[in-house]
C-alpha cells in the first residue's frame, strides 16, 4: 500500500505545472510564443526592395567593446535602416526610370550620332533635343541648373550666356572681354559665378555684376555645394578654397601641394570635393580636414 501510494504520489508530482493551468492560459501562452517567433523572423529577414536603397554594409558591433561607441554605431545602423525604408516608401512618387542606351551585337554606344538617337526615342524626348552653333568664342564650359531647365555657357574668349533651353528663352548674354576659365550656378539659376582672368565675378540672371571675389586669384575650376552653401575653387597655385556664399566669409584654405589642377567636382551625397591633378593623382577633401581624406 505504501509503495502504491508513493508511486501514485510520484506520478502526481511529476506532472508539470502547466498541466494544471486552464486551457485559456495555455492558448494565450502558445499564441504569444508564436507571435514572438514570427517577430524575430521578421527582424532577421531583409526586404530586397529596401536593401537596394542601403548604402554600404551596416556597422559590425560584435567586436566593439566600448559601450558608448557601440551605442553610437547602433543608432547609426538604425538611422540607415529607417532612411532606406523611407526611400523605398517614396519610390511610388518616382514612377519613371532614367533612360539609357543599350547597344546590340558589335555596336558601340559612343559611335551613336545624335540623329540616330533622335530617331530611336519617343516624340516627347526628341522634341527636347536642340543644337547650338558656338564657333566664335569657344571652347565653352556648360553647366545645367539643379532642376535641369536652365543652361549656363561660358566661352574662353569672354562670352557668357544664360538661357532656358526648354522654352528657347535667352535671359542674358554678356561679353566680359577677358578669359573665362569656368562657370557655375550658385544657389539657383538667379545667380552664377564666372572664373575670369584674375578674379571670380558673380552675376545675376540679367547679366549684371553683383560681386567680385578678389581672394580667389587665377581660378581654373570651381564647384558649388548647394546643401552647404559653399563655393569650392582651385587655381594655378594649387590651393583649394572654400567660400561661404551666405555670409561671405572664408571657411578654409587647403594647400594640396600638387600645383595646378584642372578638374574639380564634388560628391552630392556627402559633399566631399574630388580633385584631379596633372600627375594622375586623385585626392578627396573636406573643409574641416587640412590633409586629403583619400
Amino acid at each position: 500500500m505504501k509503495r502504491a501510494a508513493e508511486s501514485e504520489g510520484e506520478e502526481f508530482f511529476t506532472g508539470s505545472e502547466e498541466d494544471d493551468e486552464p486551457e485559456e492560459v495555455k492558448g494565450w501562452r502558445s499564441a504569444d510564443g508564436k507571435e514572438k517567433k514570427t517577430e524575430s523572423k521578421k527582424k532577421t529577414k531583409e526586404d530586397p526592395e529596401v536593401k537596394k536603397y542601403q548604402r554600404g554594409e551596416p556597422n559590425q558591433l560584435a567586436k566593439v567593446k566600448d559601450k558608448r561607441l557601440k551605442l553610437k554605431l547602433q543608432r547609426i545602423n538604425e538611422h540607415a535602416k529607417e532612411a532606406a525604408k523611407k526611400a523605398q516608401q517614396s519610390e511610388i512618387l518616382l514612377p519613371s526610370e532614367p533612360g539609357y542606351i543599350e547597344a546590340e551585337g558589335m555596336e558601340k554606344t559612343h559611335r551613336f550620332s545624335q540623329h540616330q538617337i533622335q530617331q530611336a526615342v519617343d516624340v516627347g524626348t526628341s522634341r527636347k533635343m536642340f543644337s547650338l552653333n558656338l564657333d566664335t568664342f569657344g571652347p565653352y564650359d556648360a553647366r545645367y541648373s539643379r532642376n535641369g531647365r536652365h543652361l549656363l555657357l561660358g566661352g574662353k574668349l569672354g562670352h557668357l550666356a544664360l538661357c532656358d533651353w526648354m522654352d528657347g528663352k535667352l535671359f542674358c548674354e554678356v561679353h566680359v572681354k577677358e578669359t573665362v576659365r569656368d562657370v557655375c550656378f550658385l544657389h539657383n539659376e538667379t545667380l552664377f559665378a564666372a572664373a575670369q582672368k584674375k578674379y571670380i565675378y558673380v552675376y545675376d540672371q540679367r547679366g549684371t555684376e553683383v560681386h567680385c571675389l578678389r581672394s580667389h586669384v587665377e581660378t581654373t575650376r570651381m564647384d558649388f555645394l548647394p546643401y552647404h552653401y559653399l563655393l569650392a575653387t582651385i587655381g594655378n597655385a594649387g590651393v583649394l578654397r572654400y567660400h561661404d556664399t551666405s555670409t561671405g566669409q572664408h571657411v578654409a584654405n587647403l594647400r594640396t601641394g600638387l600645383a595646378r589642377c584642372d578638374c574639380l567636382r564634388h560628391n552630392p551625397d556627402n559633399g566631399v570635393v574630388l580633385l584631379g591633378h596633372h600627375n594622375g593623382t586623385v585626392t578627396m577633401w573636406s573643409p574641416t580636414v587640412s590633409s586629403p581624406l583619400v
